[in-house]
């Protein structure tokens, strides 16, 4: 047995014991251990991660304290009374969930055991960790189990980031653009961007709870300098675009007794960042002094590749090319239709077309994206009635993230990777509680 297939066990044998006892704490354990799919193994043949089996651990948890816990009724019993609660929960987007998964599904077969593992990993762990999730909502306050992602959130991004500015050294550095640990720095800002609303309005909730004012304001200030400093050395200029615009949203849509408060404050660090941004580089583009090429020039070549793909396909729309096949495919069209390109292929060997839409397009199907994006329209208008009538922050702060996702997405891959899928799914569950118990949430303190 490997040493990383043991750390594996141990892990999701840690996660087990508290999702039965203490699944609140065991839900935090995952989410801020959620890095750790960096550490890889194989089981009989198949790729797995530290972190899926945490997931399982903590899924098998929660089946076995509820099993246990209602021994006393049959065991179809318990059955449906979980099916109705999953359908209470989900009903509402069955349909729009059914457009974008089931496309996907068969884009997953198409894709081989490649496919396959990304079906696993981006879709089936993130999918049983919000339903083992959303069995807790009925039994602890939403508020636990909020502050619990939350917080795991938190704590993911604070050892990320601090990784990176401190711990790395030149490991954490890729093309002189801070990366942490992982390959590219992108992959930084799609993680931090959205986490930093969740942050605001973490410490906001808990701004007269836990520390006096003036203690408030400096651990506030120092998060939020940690967090925009990591960002800024990533360099990423679409982590910037997706902050600066769902930060507008933010102050948009925020009651006009917290303007005054939060308002000027969140123009504030978008003036930062923007100041830091351009005093850093130009916009035009992280440009390869070597191959005389930048960054945006790249991105259209695949872009108008994986249109070309698109609509070229005979298995469009039901399907795409198949998860994982985009690299493979752009080699072959390069070679067969050169003309579409002006820069060598070794510039433009890519795993994804650097776009959330145009990956699941190219790759599931244009069914798929429509599935996705009805998805998102549904829950984003979910989310902002129960924001009118609860004035919750952290229904903002959700409907935020997943504004940064989705504009982050025009020029970059959200989700298409093991955390960047649990932290979408994240978001999800979130804004999901809040229309499942809005009785519960319409009788809060409003701020």
């Amino acid at each position: 047995m490997s040493l990383f297939l043991g750390i594996g066990i141990i892990w999701a044998c840690g996660i087990g014991v508290l999702a039965w006892k203490r699944p609140i704490l065991a839900l935090f354990g995952v989410i801020a251990g959620i890095h750790l799919f960096l550490i890889r193994f194989e089981v009989i043949g198949i790729p797995s991660t530290v972190l899926e089996f945490g997931i399982y651990g903590f899924v098998i948890g929660r089946i076995g304290a509820g099993l246990w816990y209602h021994r006393q009724e049959s065991f179809a019993h318990i059955i449906a009374q979980w099916g109705r609660r999953v359908w209470q929960m989900w009903k509402l987007y069955l349909p729009a969930l059914m457009i974008w998964l089931i496309p996907t599904l068969i884009a997953g077969l198409y894709g081989g055991p490649r496919g396959m593992g990304i079906i696993k990993a981006w879709f089936f762990d993130p999918i049983i960790l919000i339903l083992a999730i959303g069995s807790l909502i009925f039994y602890y306050p939403v508020e636990r189990i909020r502050k619990s992602i939350v917080m795991g959130m938190l704590v993911s991004a604070i050892i990320m980031s601090v990784y990176g500015l401190f711990g790395g050294g030149q490991n954490g550095v890729v093309s002189g653009r801070l990366a942490s640990y992982f390959e590219t720095p992108n992959y930084v800002a799609l993680y931090l961007v959205p986490i930093l609303f969740l942050g605001c309005a973490f410490v906001w909730e808990h701004r007269k709870r836990v520390f006096y004012p003036r203690r408030f304001v400096v651990y506030w200030i120092i998060l939020m300098l940690v967090f925009i400093r990591t960002l800024q050395l990533t360099d990423s200029y679409g982590g910037f675009v997706a902050l600066a615009v769902a930060a507008l949203m933010f102050i948009v849509c925020m009651p006009v007794r917290w303007m005054w408060k939060v308002g000027v404050l969140g123009l504030c660090v978008i003036g930062i960042v923007t100041a830091l941004q351009f005093g850093a580089v130009s916009f035009s583009g992280h440009y390869n002094n070597f191959f005389k090429v930048d960054s945006i020039s790249m991105r259209k070549e695949l872009w108008q590749g994986a249109l070309y793909l698109i609509e070229h396909d005979s298995r469009q729309p039901l399907t795409g090319i198949g998860l994982g096949q985009f690299q493979y495919s752009f080699w072959q069209l390069y070679y067969t239709a050169p003309d579409l390109f002006t820069l060598p292929y070794y510039l433009l060997d890519f795993h994804l077309p650097h776009s959330l839409y145009l990956t699941m397009a190219v790759e599931a199907g244009r069914s798929a994206l429509f599935g996705f994006l009805l998805f998102v329209v549904m829950w984003l208008v979910k989310v902002m009635q129960a924001f009118a009538r609860t004035k919750d922050i952290y229904v903002l702060a959700a409907f935020c993230a997943m504004i940064a996702i989705l504009v982050h997405g025009l020029v970059d891959t959200p989700y298409f990777k093991n955390d960047l899928s649990v932290l979408f799914w994240m978001i999800v569950i979130l804004g999901i509680m809040i229309s499942c118990v809005d009785t519960e949430l319409a009788q809060r303190k409003r701020l």
